[in-house]
């Protein structure tokens, strides 16, 4: 049995971070549907470019959620009112 007639799992969104990143280093920055192509073929899931823009969708209101955190915890400590509210 080949890869190609072997069942594959969908992506998981924990996994794909790690994935992205890795085809980053041996590719450079390339559209989504190239990224979600190698991932599906170097690492035996089935990726679509829907998955990919939904982690970078999940990751950018992490980042923004870990950015106001930090920017609440130095005002309160400095006893001012965060601007950024």
């Amino acid at each position: 049995m080949n890869l190609s007639e072997e069942k594959r799992d969908r992506v998981r969104l924990d996994e794909l971070g790690l994935y992205i990143r890795t085809i980053i280093i041996d590719y450079g920055n390339i559209s989504t549907q190239e990224m979600a192509d190698l991932i599906t073929h170097y690492f035996n899931v089935i990726c679509l470019p829907e998955d990919i823009e939904e982690y970078n969708n999940l990751r950018q209101e992490f980042i923004d959620y870990e950015l106001e955190d930090r920017r609440e915890e130095y005002f309160s400590s400095i006893n001012r009112i965060n601007p950024y509210l």
